[in-house]
């Protein structure tokens, strides 16, 4: 009969349709929210990437440690290093033909330099101070310095009477004429300082420091 409801059977195949296309749909989602889970847990586990280490070569990275106004050019005579137990006189360095800084005189190890060509310590810029870690005819000058911990101070007394305070950012291991190369190319805007081992090994340490007060 025209507009009567279906039979039964026909009820039953309507039924099954709407309950299929539900079963589908509740599918679907479940595969999507197990998806959008699988990705979460995937950012959550993936390990993190380290951060990126400072520059030795370039400016160093700001710690909490506030910066001093700059002192005038004046030539460093000697380097204390208290937390490290290192206290050595300073002479000036030349460079060699290649242009690469020259080391402090083998029989003389307990004598530091610094690269009398660049920035004084105090300065603006970032000034080089180069000592031996490991002697034979005598204490080392840099014979503690790996054990320099951050934050520790560097005190580098000068020819006109002051001493710079420096406050040290970091420490790590170093090839040398990599350090030296990146400070030629990217120099500190404020007063820095490196200290850096030398001697027959190709890898040292290098600290690196900046200036926070003076005396």
């Amino acid at each position: 009969m025209s507009g009567a409801p279906g039979t039964a059977g026909e009820r039953r195949r309507r039924s099954r349709g709407r309950t299929g296309n539900g079963t589908v749909v509740l599918a679907l989602a479940a595969v999507g929210a197990g998806g959008w889970l699988i990705a979460v847990g995937a950012r959550a586990t993936a390990p993190q990437r380290p951060p990126a280490a400072p520059g030795l070569g370039g400016p160093a990275a700001r710690t909490g440690a506030r910066d001093a106004a700059p002192l005038p050019p004046s030539p460093p005579v000697r380097v204390r290093v208290p937390a490290a137990g290192i206290d050595a006189p300073l002479t000036g360095l030349g460079h060699d033909a290649r242009g690469a800084l020259r080391e402090p005189p083998a029989d003389r190890p307990g004598l530091a330099g610094w690269d009398r060509d660049g920035v004084p310590p105090g300065s603006p810029g970032t000034a080089v101070v180069t000592g031996r870690a490991a002697a034979t005819a005598g204490p080392a000058a840099f014979r503690g310095l790996a054990a320099l911990p951050p934050g520790g101070t560097v005190e580098v007394r000068r020819a006109d009477g002051r001493t710079a305070l420096f406050t040290v950012d970091a420490v790590a291991p170093h090839e040398r004429d990599a350090v030296l190369d990146d400070i030629t190319h990217d120099a500190a805007a404020r007063p820095e300082l490196r200290l850096l081992t030398c001697g027959d090994a190709e890898r040292g340490v290098v600290v690196s420091a900046h200036l926070t007060g003076a005396g």
